[in-house]
């Protein structure tokens, strides 16, 4: 049987048996192992996905029955903290706002530097599954640490604290740069 889905914003295809579960479908046939085998009973919420928005155990759904929904799975949050992170990154190293008398001087964003993920090495995001914690976001919180992080870098490489965001728009300042 053939199945589409759209996970985690992009339409996905497989060829399915009419019995899998969803949770073999995103494992085995999409290669998305984010999610978890867990009990199979749909008990201990390891292998829990979103299906158009509703939390469900897909070890316990048929997935011939989803044709054309759409699942969120665990690595959208993945990519949720890694678009976190490369945003803080261009928040804490070059991004800035530009006025020359008063004027704003890089007002397109065509002229706006902003960071992507082919600027970046592979980011390992590591999600702790933390029940005793209330949820507090997954693409605000961890934009806070990248700032004082790369501060405390280029510190420690350095023996410069550079206390204004963006640190480095045009690069260190030569007194720093033979270090």
């Amino acid at each position: 049987m053939h199945l589409t889905l759209r996970v985690n914003g992009t339409v996905r295809q497989a060829e399915i048996a009419s019995d899998d579960s969803l949770l073999t479908v995103l494992r085995d046939s999409l290669d998305l192992t984010g999610t978890k085998y867990g009990c199979g009973e749909g008990q201990c919420g390891a292998c829990t996905v979103r299906v158009d928005g509703q939390a469900i155990r897909s070890c316990r759904q048929n997935a011939s029955l989803l044709q054309g929904r759409t699942i969120t799975t665990i690595e959208a949050l993945e990519n949720q903290v890694s678009g976190a992170i490369v945003q803080g990154l261009g928040g804490a190293l070059f991004e800035g706002i530009d006025f020359e008398n008063g004027r704003l001087v890089n007002g397109r964003f065509s002229e706006y530097r902003v960071p992507r993920f082919a600027d970046v090495p592979p980011i390992e995001v590591v999600l702790i599954d933390r029940r005793d914690l209330p949820p507090a976001g997954a693409g605000e919180t961890p934009i806070v640490g990248i700032a004082p992080a790369i501060g405390n870098a280029i510190f420690d490489a350095t023996g410069v604290h550079l206390r204004s965001l963006p640190m480095v728009p045009q690069g260190l300042p030569p007194s720093t740069s033979q270090v």
